[in-house]
């Protein structure tokens, strides 16, 4: 299990916060859980240390990975106190740094979307804009981002071979979703 803990020094309802936040008590510790009722994180009060832990499994997907992180941020916002998450070691970035779910989060966001979509040039995808509409699709030709090391990382636009021929798509934070068709 990887683990991520925040340490805090002012006292705060625990039950009030927590469930504020979507959390599900159960016994003594509080569980982050799915819309389809997949439990993603533990959280546990440890009361004597001023310590709220997380413990999580090592193989979730990416959105699970940032819904923990999610929570953890929001919770951090409101207790205070200062984050520990070496524990808690997802990858690495080009340059060789640990990535955690908290640490370098969004620059391992960056480099891991950068190589997702670098991987998708020469296939079929489908664009997707920032209301969740589809502007089109066809073969990937090339995309531009904000900045492959920006936080957080967008595409701002993208070039594709569509039957009406090449056609380029710009927007602030464009999707891009292979369509599994050749």
């Amino acid at each position: 299990m990887l683990t991520a803990n925040i340490h805090f020094t002012d006292t705060f309802d625990t039950d009030t916060t927590f469930r504020s936040l979507g959390l599900i008590r159960q016994d003594s510790q509080y569980v982050l859980i799915t819309p389809d009722q997949k439990e993603l994180a533990k959280i546990k009060l440890l009361e004597n240390e001023s310590n709220i832990e997380f413990t999580f499994p090592p193989n979730l997907n990416m959105d699970q990975y940032a819904e923990i992180h999610r929570m953890i941020v929001q919770i951090h916002e409101k207790v205070g106190g200062t984050i520990e998450d070496s524990k808690s070691l997802l990858g690495y970035l080009r340059n060789g740094q640990e990535a955690c779910i908290v640490t370098n989060w969004d620059a391992w966001v960056a480099f891991l979307q950068g190589a997702r979509h670098k991987s998708l040039e020469g296939q079929k995808v489908r664009i997707i804009d920032e209301k969740g509409m589809e502007l089109g699709s066809g073969l990937l030709m090339d995309y531009d981002t904000n900045n492959e090391e920006a936080s957080p990382f967008a595409i701002k636009s993208c070039t594709l071979v569509t039957s009406f021929g090449e056609r380029k798509f710009s927007g602030s934070n464009l999707k891009i979703e292979p369509t599994g068709e050749w």
